[in-house]
């Protein structure tokens, strides 16, 4: 570029020479060299000194080609990493950052492939992501691939789903809350859902081991290791137990407690999945075959690997805590059974043994207050459920008996009653007994034997003879002051042998004992009344003397033949043996009957004499009304108002 001179129209004597280039940054002028002028004219002369002393410039500039650039009065090509896309003089651009050019003479530079970035300009290739990660969209940085990471996140879902599923089903627990006989039919219900499912193959069962029922007909009952029951799906939470006959359980078919196991098999192919339409081990295998998939083809063999097993420890993990969490489920009979512990444990924080036999009554308000705590759990069940579901729960921390746990009380009337009978019957016999002596609930003291015994000790409580036993201990106390036998129009007390024992020890006692006002000898309590006080209806003691007639004492049975053995032995020990025995009862029964004919007979008297009363006094009102109306309608006057 040369001046115009130094203003006085010399030209100036030297000149500054530029070259003009593109650049990314826009059209650049940069300074290559000086050389002397004259006249205005650029003379190249090979002896000119150029600043840094470098080689002058050529005396021409080559006009160069797409992908070339001027190297002196030649033309090169763009080295790799760098492009020119047109024509000139101008120098080749090094590629931009995401771009490469692996070749010379490029026009352009190439996009980096997906997963590959470069991160500075000029680069002849792009460099790998590091697994897990792609590039960004300018392929300038390497960011995690969202894909890879829901995939694997995916694989260690479902795994941990899968392990969950299948180890939740190997010896699963069903929490039983109910167990019923309703109509012919043992109705099984279960605390929530028991997820038991039969609609891929209609009114099928499943075999089921049934386990901590106390019913000792279904408890663990199985052959060569497989059980024998089979349950059939009612509702989600209600199963039938398929039995041929229900009588041949027993009497004590009701229970609150326990739990159902299917073996393992059933467990996968009868219990329903996620997917309502599929079972178990259906749903599994669909999830094994999706994982298998994704591992193979959109991870590598190691990140899947590393996603199932971490799947699956998180499985185990979890249902190890949903075992923890649904072992602390409490069924509704435990929860009640946990309040009333803790309103035990009020009065009685540290209860303590005492003395088997008559110490251990207990008095008739605690025995009101157990059965109206447990009432809807209750319901018309007999004592061998609240033995079993109620007694020995609240009994198991202090292994003690029910009487010493809730406080005990000495013996005033021992109890003889037969196990099958509703425990609310029990309970309301007991009341007219207390009633009919005009004794309050809590001077009312009674030894029973499913309170009153040890139920973790039974042995200890029958000791070595029964003339040893809790029983005999309690009936032959001073305290004691007579019998009550709880029965109804059915007599089965008097079918079992240790009531025999009971009654035959009453008897023994009262032949000793008749000079003592004070002992009363058998008592026969009804949910009426009691027969020996004329409370009770005169139909149940009609009843129960005719069946009295059919029953023979010495077909009293029981579920223990050494018992059998040792009470037969003492009743023929007595004079007369069972002859006395029988008529003993059946004397009890006769001067009941007469007791309760002669109240009947009073109670008729004054209600007669009462409806006399009542005959009188209104024909003497009715007269006296009709004497004043003849005056009002004589007089015209009214009558006061009679009282």
């Amino acid at each position: 570029r040369v001046g115009s001179g130094d203003g006085a129209g010399d030209p100036y004597g030297a000149a500054v020479i530029y070259q003009v280039q593109e650049t990314l940054q826009g059209v650049e002028e940069v300074v290559v060299g000086q050389c002397l002028t004259q006249d205005g004219t650029i003379i190249w002369s090979g002896g000119l000194v150029w600043p840094g002393n470098g080689t002058a410039p050529p005396a021409t500039f080559q006009d160069c080609e797409i992908g070339q650039e001027p190297d002196g009065i030649s033309c090169i090509p763009c080295s790799a990493g760098s492009f020119k896309y047109t024509t000139g003089s101008v120098a080749c651009t090094p590629c931009p950052i995401g771009k490469f050019s692996g070749t010379i003479g490029a026009s352009a530079c190439q996009q980096c492939a997906t997963d590959t970035i470069t991160k500075t300009i000029g680069q002849t290739s792009c460099e790998s992501c590091s697994y897990g990660t792609t590039s960004s969209l300018d392929s300038n940085m390497c960011e995690w691939d969202m894909n890879f990471i829901v995939t694997a996140f995916g694989i260690m879902g479902l795994s941990a789903f899968i392990a969950l599923r299948l180890l939740c089903r190997l010896r699963r627990e069903i929490k039983i809350c109910d167990i019923s006989v309703v109509g012919t039919r043992i109705i099984i219900t279960t605390l929530g859902c028991h997820q038991i499912w039969h609609s891929w193959r209609r009114a099928a069962s499943t075999p089921m081991m049934i386990s901590g029922t106390g019913i000792e007909g279904i408890d663990n009952i199985s052959h060569k290791g497989k059980p024998i029951f089979r349950v059939r799906v009612c509702t989600r939470r209600k199963l039938e137990l398929m039995v041929a006959d229900v009588d041949s359980l027993g009497q004590d078919v009701a229970s609150s407690m326990g739990c159902l196991r299917q073996p393992l098999l059933f467990e996968l192919f009868d219990t329903s999945g996620f997917f309502v339409s599929l079972p178990t081990l259906f749903e599994v295998s669909l999830l094994v075959v999706v994982v298998i998939f994704k591992s193979a083809f959109v991870l590598d063999g190691i990140t899947g690997a590393a996603a199932t097993t971490g799947g699956l420890l998180i499985g185990i993990v979890s249902v190890s805590v949903w075992r923890a969490v649904r072992g602390c489920a409490r069924t509704p009979i435990q929860q009640s059974l946990d309040k009333f512990q803790e309103t035990l444990a009020l009065d009685i924080p540290y209860p303590i043994a005492s003395e088997r036999g008559a110490g251990r009554a207990i008095s008739a308000d605690k025995l009101q207050k157990l059965h109206n705590f447990f009432i809807d759990h209750i319901k018309e069940r007999n004592m061998y459920y609240v033995c079993k579901n109620l007694v020995i729960p609240i009994t198991k921390e202090s292994q003690l008996s029910y009487a010493d746990v809730v406080g005990p009380s000495m013996v005033s009337w021992f109890v003889s009653h037969y196990w099958g009978t509703p425990f609310r019957e029990f309970v309301r016999c007991l009341r007219k007994h207390w009633e009919a002596f005009h004794l309050q609930p809590c001077d009312a003291s009674y030894w029973i034997c499913t309170l009153s015994n040890n139920q973790w000790k039974i042995e200890e409580e029958l000791g070595d003879h029964i003339k040893v036993s809790s029983f005999y201990l309690a009936l032959q106390s001073q305290t004691c002051r007579g019998t009550a036998m709880v029965i109804n129009h059915l007599s089965l007390p008097l079918s079992r042998v240790w009531c025999l024992f009971e009654v035959a020890t009453t008897f023994e006692r009262t032949e000793t004992e008749k000079e003592d006002s004070d002992y009363a000898g058998l008592l026969l309590c009804t949910p009426s009344g009691v027969l020996n006080k004329g409370t009770a209806d005169m139909d149940i003691g009609i009843q129960i003397a005719q069946q009295l007639l059919r029953t023979d004492l010495r077909n009293a049975q029981a579920s223990n033949d050494e018992d059998k053995r040792q009470i037969f032995d003492i009743v023929n020990g007595m004079d007369g043996g069972f002859n006395s025995i029988n008529r003993f009862v059946r004397t009890g029964v006769r001067n009941a009957l007469l007791e309760m004919h002669r109240a009947f007979e009073d109670d008729f008297d004054r209600i007669v004499r009462t409806l006399k009363i009542s005959s009188s006094t209104l024909q003497s009102m009715l007269s006296a009304s009709s004497i004043c109306t003849s005056l009002e309608v004589s007089s015209d006057r009214s009558c006061p108002a009679s009282s």
